[in-house]
């Protein structure tokens, strides 16, 4: 679940990059589609969104499997990073 998370964070990553370098005229934003009943949304931003939330989930499972807490999560990559 991790992975996927991250699968998605590069692909909004991706998405917003190819946006900038190929179109000439600014970055393709938004996105129309008629047939679910007129709905507009940015793609990138339906990855970055789908992103957290598979990244909340896992974190979850991560404290249930191994009985720690996010505070123990966040202290250890603090420390990795020193």
């Amino acid at each position: 679940m991790l992975d996927i998370s991250f699968c998605f964070l590069t692909a909004g990553y991706i998405c917003g990059y190819l946006g900038i370098l190929v179109w000439e005229k600014g970055v393709l934003d938004f996105l129309y589609f008629k047939l679910l009943g007129g709905v507009i949304f940015d793609l990138k931003d339906m990855y970055i969104d789908c992103y957290i939330v598979f990244f909340i989930i896992s974190t979850m499972r991560i404290e249930k499997e191994h009985k720690i807490e996010l505070k123990h999560m966040a202290s250890y990559l603090k420390d990795l990073f020193k």
